[in-house]
This record gives structure tokens, C-alpha cells and sequence, in this order.
């Protein structure tokens, strides 16, 4: 029996899940009531937005509130799409546990709860713990947002694939003819003979300006040592 389409998705997203997030338990189910989606859920593990990322294309678009209507921004030919893709990350009690005991020795508080939740953060003791747990990786950290063992290799992996999804293939070398360095090698010449006489003509015209900003320069001299009337018109005759 063939699957439907949500079902063909679910299968995809969760052989990605799989490969993305290894050790990690993924609940994927597919849904073709009221609407196609699938829905994702997994206890700590990855952040959603990175479950997201890859869950994202499998969706068709999305839902526009200003209009009141489904908005199909993302079709794709290639893949089996939904209308949309739900991410359900739920903490265990074991995480919750340690990220309280985490907050209070970080910020000195003896106990946490509704009077140093407000005093410190501002917000509920449940919010307060909910945003650590939403801004930590638990499958490459531990409770307290640290590389946990063997994190590295993982992370250097995922970065890796990360970086080839992006590389740009290196162009072939290009083999040079014998014709094309003959060329390369006359337009070398060409350009170092053309650079030498402009050397040669700027040395020339430089010598030249020197020469006359001698010359003005005795002229402002005498000028200076001038006594009588006859030596001034002299002067103003030359300079002139």
C-alpha cells in the first residue's frame, strides 16, 4: 500500500532526525486528518529551532493571521510536502532538576521559587527554568549548558557536513600552452618596458621641477641682497 503524502514526510523527517541528531528519540507521526501536517516530539535533546531547520522544507508554508488564510510560500517538487510541521520538545524531570540546582549556584540562591524567581529574574520559577532549557543543546551539553563527553567529535562532524553543504568546488587547474605562456611572458615584458620609461620620464620631469625651484629660489635670494632701484628692475625683467 502506497503512503500518503504526510506519511512519506514523516518518514523523511524522521531518517534526517536520525542522521542529525544520533542517540536522540524522535516521535514522528503523520497526521491526514483536518489538514496534512506531522508532528515532531522528544524529550531534552536539540533546541527546536534545530529540529526546525530541518523540518522546515517539508512544510508547503504557512499560515498568514493579517489575512486569515494559508499562505503556500515554500512548494517544492522534490520532496513530499505538508501544510504544516509541528515541534513538541518536552524536558525531562532529571533536566529540570539539574537546571534549577544550576541557577542557584550560579546566582547564589538558596531555593528557588516564586519570591527569588521575581527578585532575580523577574518572572516565574517555571519560566525561569523553561528559558534555560530553551537556549541549551542537551545532545552535545549537560544540565549545565556544558560540553558533555564526547560532544566535540559531534559537533566537529556536524560542522563539518555543515561547511561541505557550502563549499564551492575548486576550479581545475588550467593547463597553460606553450602559445598562451609565450603571450603571458611578451605581455610581462610589454608592461615592465612601459613601467621603465614612465620611470625615466617622471625622473626627468622631476629633475627638471628641481632645477627650476633652484633657480627661483637664487632669484628670491638676490632679490633680497637688491640695493638699488636698477637691481629691482633687473629682477622683475627675469622674473617676468
Amino acid at each position: 500500500m502506497e503512503k500518503s503524502t504526510p506519511a512519506a514526510a514523516a518518514s523523511l523527517i524522521r531518517a534526517e532526525l536520525k542522521v542529525a541528531f544520533p542517540g536522540i528519540v524522535f516521535q514522528v507521526r503523520s497526521d491526514n486528518k483536518g489538514g496534512s501536517s506531522v508532528r515532531v516530539s522528544w524529550i531534552d535533546g536539540p533546541v527546536t529551532e534545530a529540529v526546525a531547520a530541518i523540518t522546515g522544507k517539508y512544510e508547503m508554508g504557512h499560515f498568514d493571521g493579517m489575512v486569515d488564510c494559508y499562505e503556500y510560500s515554500n512548494r517544492r517538487s522534490d520532496i513530499p510536502q505538508v501544510k504544516f510541521c509541528f515541534e513538541n520538545r518536552e524536558m525531562s524531570k532529571a533536566i529540570e532538576v539539574a537546571i534549577k540546582e544550576n541557577i542557584c549556584q550560579k546566582f547564589g540562591i538558596a531555593e528557588l521559587n516564586n519570591k527569588t524567581a521575581q527578585e532575580h529574574f523577574n518572572a516565574y520559577p517555571e519560566q525561569v527554568i523553561y528559558r534555560a532549557f530553551a537556549e541549551v543543546d542537551f545532545s552535545v551539553c549537560n544540565a549545565a549548558g556544558f560540553p558533555c563527553a564526547a560532544a566535540g567529535a559531534l559537533l566537529a562532524a556536524r560542522d563539518e557536513a555543515e561547511l561541505a553543504r557550502y563549499a564551492t568546488p575548486a576550479a581545475p587547474a588550467a593547463v597553460e600552452t606553450p602559445a598562451e605562456a609565450a603571450i603571458a611572458k611578451a605581455r610581462a615584458e610589454r608592461i615592465e618596458a612601459e613601467q621603465a620609461e614612465e620611470l625615466k620620464a617622471y625622473q626627468a620631469e622631476t629633475e627638471k621641477t628641481e632645477r627650476a625651484l633652484d633657480k627661483m629660489a637664487k632669484l628670491f635670494a638676490d632679490f633680497g641682497r637688491a640695493e638699488t632701484a636698477a637691481e629691482l628692475k633687473i629682477y622683475q625683467e627675469l622674473t617676468y
